[in-house]
């Protein structure tokens, strides 16, 4: 009976944890918890409140989805067509955003 008990409540907290690991994958990637970090070690130096360099104000959420002089810098759902995207993967370090700069890390 004992044996019983142990394995019904090893069980349940495999469960419990195999919920909570699958539920911490789905956390939805939110612009205030994962991007603007990122944003503001990389591109607030000339896209933040104090400079807009090409009229590009990446602080917050809704100027990011506004874009900058070139018009939009982002695609809903498709991240690797937004001209964000394409600007921080450059292969030419000229080219590549932020400028004269090491690849951001993937």
């Amino acid at each position: 009976m004992l044996l019983f008990r142990y394995l019904t409540i090893s069980a349940c907290l495999l469960a419990s944890l195999a919920a909570r690991a699958q539920a911490a994958e789905q956390a939805p990637i939110t612009y205030a918890d994962q991007i603007r970090p990122i944003l503001r070690q990389h591109c607030f130096k000339c896209h933040g409140e104090d400079e807009q360099k090409s009229d590009l104000n990446l602080s917050t959420y809704a100027s990011v989805l506004k874009g900058g002089s070139a018009g939009g810098i982002v695609t809903a759902g498709r991240p690797s067509a937004s001209l964000l995207f394409e600007a921080i993967t450059q292969e030419d370090p000229a080219a590549r955003m932020p400028p004269n700069s090491p690849p951001l890390a993937a």
